[in-house]
Order: C-alpha cells, then sequence, then structure tokens
C-alpha cells in the first residue's frame, strides 16, 4: 500500500513540474500563477475521476462475481455520457424558451452534466442487472454480453443526439465524448464527485466482511447471514453514482475501472478491505499516468485526448486477460 501511495505522490509531482512550451517543447519547471493552477486543476480531476472509477469497477467486479465487470465494459460508462448528452439537449431546448440566463446557471452549476451522467449511469446499471438475471441469479456470460450491446446501443443513441445540437456545442460534446482531463474542472460536480466518492468509500470499508463473504456463491452468503440483495443494491447504486461524477467530471473514459482492480490485487492480494484503499490508488496511477504520457506523445494537432490512451491500452489488457483466462480453462 504504501508503494502506490508513494507512485501516486511522484505521478502528482512529475504531472506538476511537466508541461509544454507555446511552440510544443517539453518543459520540466516548477509553475507558478496560472500554470500552476492549470496543472494543479488536471491532477485534482484525473486523481479523483481515477479513484471513482477504480472503486465502482472493484464493486461491480466483487458484487457480480466477475473479473470482467467494469463500468465501461458492462455499459455503464455509455449511459451516463448518454444521459449527458440527453440532459445537454434538454437545456439548449430550455435556455431557448427560458433565457439564455437559465442554461448558463445550470451550466455553471454543473446540474446538467451530474444530473444527466448520474440518471444514465443508474438506470443502465439496473437494466443491466434485469437483463443478465438468471434463476435468481446474474449468469456473468449474459451479463457481458448485454454490457457490450447497451454499451453500443446507448453511444448510438448519443451520437444521434448530438447531431441535434448546435454546431458550435456539438463539437464541444464531440470532445467530451473521447475523454479529457479538464485543468479547469467544475466546481460544483469536482464538490459532489468527492462527496460521493467519500461516503461509497466510507459504506464499502463498513461492509467490507461482508463483501468479502458476497465473494463466494450466493448460498454461501446467504447462510452466513449476508443480505445479498441489499447488499448488492446499495452498492451498486454507489457505483453508479461513482460512474456518472467520473463521466460528468472528465468523460466517458474507458478501461480504467477494469485495470485499476486488477493492479491491486495484484499488488495487495484480495482481501476487500485493503482493495477498497487500493483499487482508488490504481485508478489515480492509470488515469493520472495516462494523462502524463499523452503530454509526452508529440502531435501536431494539439493534445491526444486521454481517452483514447486509457481504450488503447485498457483493450490491450482486457484480450491479454481473456486469452490468459482461456488458457486456465483449457
Amino acid at each position: 500500500m504504501l508503494g502506490l501511495i508513494a507512485v501516486v505522490i511522484g505521478l502528482v509531482l512529475f504531472r506538476l513540474v511537466l508541461g509544454r512550451t507555446s511552440d510544443g517543447t517539453l518543459s520540466l519547471d516548477l509553475p507558478s500563477g496560472i500554470a500552476l493552477q492549470l496543472r494543479s486543476g488536471a491532477v485534482f480531476s484525473g486523481a479523483l475521476a481515477g479513484a471513482c472509477l477504480g472503486l465502482a469497477g472493484l464493486l461491480l467486479q466483487i458484487l457480480l462475481r466477475n473479473p470482467l465487470a467494469a463500468p465501461s465494459v458492462l455499459g455503464v460508462t455509455s449511459g451516463a455520457a448518454l444521459g449527458v448528452s440527453a440532459a445537454t439537449v434538454l437545456s439548449v431546448n430550455a435556455g431557448s424558451i427560458a433565457g439564455s440566463s437559465f442554461a448558463a446557471l445550470l451550466a455553471q452549476l454543473g446540474g446538467i452534466e451530474l444530473i444527466g451522467a448520474m440518471v444514465g449511469s443508474l438506470c443502465s446499471l439496473f437494466l443491466l442487472g434485469w437483463m443478465a438475471r438468471r434463476r435468481g441469479g446474474i449468469d456473468p456470460i449474459s451479463l457481458v454480453l448485454a454490457g457490450v450491446v447497451l454499451g453500443a446501443v446507448f453511444g448510438a443513441i448519443a451520437m444521434a443526439l448530438q447531431w441535434m445540437l448546435p454546431p458550435h456545442s456539438r463539437a464541444d460534446v464531440s470532445l467530451w465524448m473521447m475523454g479529457r482531463v479538464p485543468e479547469w474542472p467544475n466546481v460544483g460536480v469536482a464538490i459532489v464527485g468527492a462527496a460521493v466518492f467519500s461516503l461509497v468509500l466510507l459504506s464499502a470499508l463498513r461492509q467490507s466482511t461482508a463483501l468479502d463473504i458476497a465473494s463466494a456463491s450466493e448460498d454461501e452468503a446467504r447462510s452466513l447471514g449476508v443480505r445479498i440483495g441489499k447488499l448488492r443494491n446499495t452498492l451498486f447504486v454507489g457505483a453508479g453514482l461513482l460512474t456518472g461524477s467520473a463521466v460528468a467530471l472528465c468523460g466517458p473514459i474507458a478501461f480504467v475501472g477494469f485495470v485499476a482492480p486488477h493492479l491491486a490485487r495484484i499488488v495487495v492480494g484480495v482481501r476487500s478491505r485493503s482493495l477498497i484503499f487500493a483499487a482508488p490508488l490504481c485508478g489515480i496511477i492509470v488515469l493520472v499516468g495516462a494523462d502524463v504520457a499523452r503530454l509526452l506523445i508529440p502531435t501536431s494537432h494539439g493534445r491526444l485526448p486521454v481517452g483514447i490512451l486509457t481504450a488503447l491500452l485498457g483493450g490491450i489488457w482486457f484480450l491479454r486477460f481473456i486469452g490468459r483466462g482461456r488458457e486456465a480453462w483449457s
């Protein structure tokens, strides 16, 4: 655990001193003024979103007893993105009716992104659970297949909604859909996201013993006195709110919630109490590390969106994980 904390601190410090000059040259210097504010904002955004996704992925993997479970794999991230797209379309129409000040107030408070993302993630999560339920339990194969299909459908609807926006708003939403680490995070979104993360973390810690038991079969969990239905519903809501907070802040970033719990297990083992701390730390490492990597990659058209890096690297990890699983099962 101390090693993870040291890596997080090292990445944060490196991100604070790493930058690019106006001509695209890399620089390593201690910033001040506006440069320090921008880099600190990026570090905070990446750390909060990474921690939220890491904890959300861990809860889904434990409660569903499926190592492939993650917000992006199961379509929860796409559901949150759809919610943001729908809320943005509604807010633009509401602003044209009620006046520009109404839309500006909603945007300033972050209510558009937060409400849409959280409603979308929760609806997609419970729809997924309903589709994957078989004979009183959740079938792991049906779960992943339903998540892939829901993610594709939600993504298509979100893109269709984007075409209903004015051209200038459409461009902003398209960039947001690629995933980004904002240097000026919305204060309202950041405060709510930090509060949600703290509450879900404390709730998971209080139920860490029950989570260890829940990783066994449902019959064993019930025989040991764990109310598996209540536990699953409570922490499912927590995972949905965490995903919605991360998407509202940084956009639909893929595979952070899948990679982080597996990294945490490599470092601290399989006990839930340790993983509840380690998975968010690994999420910070993955997302802040991806933000550092995109600064190091030279491009002629601006900096590479961080969501592209996490999708590429996380997708390779996902395919490798499936391949190793086949070897182990054969």
